[in-house]
C-alpha cells in the first residue's frame, strides 16, 4: 500500500506542478484585506442609506401639518414637583 501511494505521489510530481509563488501567502491575506473592506464599505453605505430614507420620510411626514397654539397639560412639565427641593420640603 504505501509503496502505491509513494507511485502516485511520484507519478503526481512529475506532472510538472508548479511550486506556488514566493508571495502567495500575503496576497491571500491582501485580498481578504480587501474583500473585508468592500463588505465593511457596503455596510456603512447601507446604514447611511437607510438613515437617509428615514430622515426624509420623517420631514415628508411632519411637512405641511397644521400648527395651533395649544395650552394643554404637558404630563412632564405640569403637575406636582418631584424634584429633590421639593420632595425634601426644602423652601426656596
Amino acid at each position: 500500500m504505501t509503496s502505491n501511494l509513494d507511485n502516485i505521489l511520484n507519478t503526481l510530481k512529475a506532472d510538472g506542478m508548479q511550486p506556488l509563488p514566493a508571495d502567495f501567502s500575503s496576497s491571500v491575506w491582501s485580498r481578504i484585506g480587501e474583500l473585508q473592506e468592500r463588505r465593511s464599505a457596503y455596510k456603512s453605505n447601507a446604514l447611511a442609506g437607510v438613515m437617509f430614507v428615514v430622515a426624509v420620510g420623517a420631514g415628508f411626514g411632519t411637512a405641511q401639518q397644521p400648527v395651533s397654539a395649544q395650552t394643554g397639560f404637558s404630563t412632564l412639565t405640569d403637575g406636582p414637583d418631584y424634584s429633590p427641593a421639593g420632595l425634601l420640603n426644602i423652601s426656596q
